[in-house]
């Protein structure tokens, strides 16, 4: 929301296109932005009109719509629930959320840079978390071809747990690399335990591309997007199944960040509860459960 992020401290400029202005006459393919209370978008014009305002009068008389939604303002994009529109600046982005309740994980999502610093205040006791992650890493490094070869792994992904939980904290974030550094996500709450990952766990991609052969052979790609999946069972007491059922029900259509391992980018995804499935009483005092989770695009 506009009250949980503080534009001004963001260096990310907001000029994608001029501002819409009522008065101006618009053609078809003139791009706006939209800006007012909640609302940071882009905007398209696909009928020509004046003083058609998006918010109040999107469609004709013969239920055309005047505009076409862009999404969110390259500010914003980081906020918009859709991991792969990022936030792009050259050299740096920073900017402070103020969540306005208890958080004590945050994730950042298709992230690409150097390195990305979290710093978290309180109005009362100060600076109490500092941490700094680096985004390149090394980890395809096996023998000595290549160490001398082979390119630096970008980590697409991190998570930052194990914060101090305050309730009026501010956070502050910095991610630093040369040239265009970006952002899909940012997201934060407050961590619940889910259980002990099993080894087995599954990573998928499911991709929305259209491939098709004709009668000749021939095959067309149209690159589309494509989405984490992930299967993974995990191990808790059996007293604990009626808590987790019951927050699985409160969250079962909303966005979550799930974490089997925070480590492990495949293992990291931000999208919705495909399927729950405990298995009570499995081995003493332990049961299982399985989870299927469906990432966002």
């Amino acid at each position: 929301t506009d009250a949980a992020f503080n534009d001004a401290a963001s260096n990310v400029p907001e000029n994608d296109n001029p501002l819409y202005n009522p008065a101006t006459a618009y053609v078809a393919g003139d791009k706006v932005m939209m800006i007012t209370a909640g609302v940071h978008k882009n905007l398209e014009c696909l009928i020509d009109n004046t003083g058609q305002v998006p918010s109040t009068n999107p469609i004709d008389g013969n239920g055309n719509p005047y505009w076409l939604d862009l999404g969110a303002t390259n500010r914003w994009a980081m906020f918009d629930e859709i991991i792969n529109n990022q936030t792009t600046n050259n050299g740096s982005i920073t900017f402070k959320v103020t969540p306005g309740q208890v958080v004590n994980t945050i994730g950042l999502l298709n992230i690409s840079g150097s390195s990305a610093q979290i710093v978290g205040s309180d109005p009362v006791n100060g600076e109490f978390y500092n941490e700094t992650f680096e985004l390149i890493s090394t980890s395809n490094v096996f023998d000595g071809y290549s160490y001398c070869f082979a390119p630096f792994i970008q980590i697409s992904d991190v998570v930052a747990d194990n914060i101090p939980p305050y309730a009026n904290a501010d956070f502050t974030v910095t991610i630093t690399g040369t040239g265009d550094v970006s952002l899909g996500e940012f997201v934060y709450g407050s961590e619940f335990d889910l259980g002990e990952s099993l080894i087995g766990a599954q990573p998928g991609i499911e991709s929305y591309s259209i491939i098709s052969t004709n009668s000749f052979g021939k095959t067309q790609i149209v690159p589309r997007p494509n989405r984490k999946l992930l299967t993974i069972d995990t191990a808790v007491e059996t007293y604990r199944i009626n808590d987790i059922t019951r927050t699985m029900s409160q969250i079962v259509d909303k966005a979550s960040l799930w974490i089997g391992d925070e480590d492990n980018s495949s293992l990291v995804v931000y999208g919705i509860l495909g399927a729950y499935t405990p298995a009570f009483g499995v081995q003493g005092s332990k049961s299982f459960i399985n989870y299927e989770i469906k990432g966002f695009i």
